[in-house]
């Protein structure tokens, strides 16, 4: 299978992917699937990223599934439900950072140096503890330093193994 994962960052810092790979790397041990990242840089370019996305999906022989990232930012209600509808249209899967990924990881916000310090200090944990992190929420959005990232990645882990 190939996973697509979708996130805010841009193709410079890559920080949210280096959070992200990591928990990948911890869901599917061994890695069972390849891997594609797309940089939107911002929040409001993640539903513009369709044309990368198929054309990894046409380039693909076999099951694709796209993961879209975003933050729960600050009074971004209409941008937030116009990526779930972009979502439930393309059959994408979504995931929630409250109200960053830094705070979901470190418990707190970051400036921009911050975020590249802290991203490469945790791609480098040897063994990173699902556990230690509020990565299995229903309900992010509603919930401060939480994400649904773990429960989607089993939710498609668990799929990949029941088809085998």
């Amino acid at each position: 299978m190939q996973l697509i994962v979708v996130v805010e960052a841009n193709n410079k810092s890559k920080t949210d992917y280096m959070y992200i790979k990591q928990i990948i790397d911890c869901i599917f041990v061994p890695r069972s699937i390849q891997l594609v990242p797309i940089y939107a840089g911002n929040k409001s370019q993640v539903i513009k990223q369709d044309k990368k996305i198929f054309g990894h999906i046409k380039s693909y022989k076999g099951k694709s599934e796209v993961v879209i990232v975003v933050d729960v930012d600050d009074n971004d209600d209409v941008l937030n439900k116009s990526i779930e509808q972009h979502c439930r249209v393309h059959k994408y899967h979504i995931v929630y950072m409250n109200k960053d990924i830094e705070e979901v990881f470190w418990g707190k916000s970051a400036s921009e140096k911050e975020k590249i310090e802290l991203a490469r200090k945790f791609a480098n944990i040897k063994e990173v503890k699902l556990n230690q992190y509020a990565l299995f929420e229903k309900d992010p959005k509603n919930k401060d330093k939480s994400s649904n990232l773990a429960m989607v990645l089993k939710e498609l882990r668990n799929n990949i193994e029941s088809k085998q």
